[in-house]
């Protein structure tokens, strides 16, 4: 599912080697092969390297460039610090995007916000800068009304989130990384006591039904909790009227995918040979190294990443309705203090109109700092060209 990074080696290609044939022919079943793992894993020949690490070993122990060309060593050194290295770039860049980037968008919407009220409030109080008192009582009046109105959408909002918090913990207290451990560990107890290849074969098979058994459990509860999410945001969102920004995102899809990926595996294990030849104890060893850990890993990244969504699931939603609680409470001092004095309307006005600068300049600075981040991404992901070919 994610290629970045990734390098297929073949090894011992020198047991093709065969005096009998022409280098071209070993060339070609050399070709035959990566081609058929590139469609068996389904990705690009260009990360798929066949050497002789041992004959490249002696190539370099006898300083024989000859040897070290055969070994085809070579490209797979020069691919890795060409295309593997500069990677770790872009795993930093991976964490700012999830990070910051979140933060980055959270105070786009924010901004945007601002800016809308202060539209709003500029063409209310342009228009009312040659009208009567009564006028400005009206849209004061209008304003105490919306500021009653944010105080009930605030009660809603505490229900909505007491509510959410409830099953997050019922969701986070479900994801019990004890009972995976558990089932491993049984299987591994079944298999210890199993005389039989197929006896251990089943108990991997039963492992696998309880993994995916369970990661389904979770997938199911953890949609509960994102309509509670969605509909939460939508509602407040609607009620004030404010520009709709997104709840961070979590989506269980990812972990089934890689858990689905992990039974395949499982399935070619139990049904290689060597699963009948090797010995009870390093079958186990196999098993728990190769499948166990790997399982495991994938529900401990899930617990991971829920808990940390869970915990920010709402932190747009109560940004958003603080900066609209602060605009209206400053409209309404505004207005105050126009009611008592219109000498003030054109100094709020101006006022108005510089804050709507600023915060242009530095929605401009946000939207800079986001297309600086997306170039470095596509600067880092055009195709590179595989070292030593034409």
């Amino acid at each position: 599912s994610n290629q970045r990074g990734l390098v297929i080696v073949l090894n011992k290609i020198d047991t093709l080697w065969d005096e009998l044939k022409f280098p071209h022919e070993i060339k070609g079943v050399i070709a035959r092969q990566r081609a058929a793992t590139a469609r068996t894993l389904g990705i690009s020949e260009d990360l798929i390297f066949p050497i002789s690490a041992q004959k490249a070993l002696v190539a370099k122990i006898k300083n024989d460039p000859s040897l070290l060309a055969e070994s085809a060593l070579v490209a797979l050194e020069n691919y890795l610090s060409s295309s593997i290295l500069p990677l770790r770039q872009q795993l930093v860049v991976d964490i700012v995007e999830k990070d910051v980037g979140r933060l980055i968008d959270a105070n786009r919407v924010l901004i945007s916000q601002q800016i809308g009220h202060i539209k709003q409030e500029l063409g209310e109080l342009e228009k009312i800068s040659d009208k009567s008192e009564e006028v400005i009582q009206q849209l004061l009046e209008k304003t105490r009304v919306e500021q009653t109105k944010h105080l009930e959408i605030i009660t809603q909002f505490q229900y909505s989130h007491i509510e959410i918090h409830k099953e997050s913990l019922v969701l986070q207290e479900f994801v019990d990384l004890t009972k995976v451990d558990a089932w491993i560990e049984d299987t591994r107890k079944k298999m210890l006591s199993s005389w039989t290849t197929h006896g251990m074969s089943w108990a991997i098979r039963t492992l696998f039904d309880e993994l995916r058994g369970f990661m389904q459990e979770i997938a199911t509860k953890s949609d509960k909790v994102r309509r509670m999410i969605r509909n939460s945001y939508k509602g407040i969102q609607d009620e004030l009227g404010i520009s709709t920004v997104q709840a961070p995102k979590f989506n269980v899809l990812q972990y089934k995918v890689d858990l689905d990926f992990l039974y395949q595996e499982a399935e070619s294990f139990r049904r290689v040979p060597f699963l009948a030849i090797a010995t009870q104890s390093f079958a186990i060893d196999r098993f728990y190294k190769v499948l166990g850990l790997k399982g495991r890993d994938i529900f401990q990244k899930l617990d991971r990443d829920m808990r940390d969504w869970l915990e920010h699931a709402l932190d747009p939603l109560k940004l958003q309705i603080e900066e609209h609680k602060s605009m209206t409470e400053k409209k309404l001092l505004s207005l105050q203090k126009i009611g008592r004095s219109k000498n003030t309307l054109q100094a709020r006005i101006n006022k108005l109109r510089a804050e709507s600068v600023k915060l242009a300049r530095q929605l401009t600075v946000l939207r800079r700092i986001y297309n600086d981040m997306y170039t470095l991404r596509v600067i880092d992901d055009t195709p590179k060209v595989r070292a030593g070919s034409s």
